[in-house]
């Protein structure tokens, strides 16, 4: 199985986590039976690079409903962290402790329902706890 994890800066798997899926500016890409990772720079590559990167999950603390909806498309899934570390969040997976992040949306493509008025937000957040943030993208 092979992790992405967004991260704030590379430092190996002591990486802390960018909270927020779109804003990170590097990945850690995990291989849970290699037991190694490969840390990508998203905001130096040229136009086009990362499109043969291959991932079967994402660990993050929130993500959009359209980035969520994106990954489940391609068959990738989106898993909610609280963790502050890369190392930590991996072990949180392995050890069977994060939950689909996608499965628990029901019908609303992605995006729990406000509770106050019973609608989706169409570019709020997906935290790890499943609920709106109301992060504006």
């Amino acid at each position: 199985m092979k992790l992405c994890i967004p991260i704030c800066t590379p430092n190996g798997l002591e990486s802390r986590i960018e909270p927020h899926l779109p804003h990170a500016e590097h990945l850690l890409c995990f291989d849970t039976e290699k037991r190694e990772y490969e840390q990508i720079a998203l905001r130096q590559q040229p136009e086009g690079a990362g499109k043969n990167l291959q991932v079967d999950a994402v660990l993050c603390g929130s993500i959009d409903h359209v980035v969520m909806r994106m990954l489940a498309q391609q068959g990738i899934k989106v898993y909610g962290v609280a963790a502050q570390t890369a190392a930590q969040a991996i072990a949180q997976y392995e050890n069977g402790e994060l939950e689909s992040a996608v499965e628990n949306f029901g019908s609303c493509s992605g995006q729990k329902k406000n509770p106050e008025s019973g609608s989706c937000h169409d570019n709020d957040c997906i935290s790890s706890e499943g609920s709106c943030q109301g992060c504006r993208s």
